[in-house]
């Protein structure tokens, strides 16, 4: 079982992208990982893997406090296999993979991937 994760920002939108993405996985195989926001590339994601069939793992924060979603992006990453980014920017997000610090939970769950030398895909 490969439990493949995404991670976006709340104001992108990627229907298309994402689609094309989970057709390369297999339902029976797969379990697809995310933090639960109603909106944005989560948002996204829940529809598509529920529409194609796919089991899903949803790690929402104990609280909507910075920590918990912190502590929500750690566990992510040590559940999923492999992520695909969707950042607020693609300079953001080469930054995060390079393990620089810059605001955003999508580019704090891409350095936690790295620490933990697990694959990421930017979107």
């Amino acid at each position: 079982m490969i439990r493949v994760a995404f991670s976006g920002s709340r104001k992108r939108s990627a229907r298309q992208h994402i689609q094309q993405i989970l057709s390369e996985y297999d339902p029976e195989s797969t379990i697809i990982v995310h933090g639960g926001c109603p909106e944005g590339i989560d948002a996204e994601v829940r529809e598509i893997a529920d529409k194609l069939g796919f089991k899903q793992r949803i790690f929402y924060p104990k609280r909507p406090e910075s920590k918990y979603y912190l502590e929500r992006n750690k566990k992510i990453a040590e559940f999923a296999d492999i992520l695909y980014a969707f950042p607020r920017s693609k300079k953001t997000g080469e930054k995060a993979l390079k393990g620089i610090v810059t605001r955003g939970g999508t580019e704090h769950t891409i350095r936690q991937f790295v620490k933990l030398n697990k694959p990421v895909i930017l979107c």
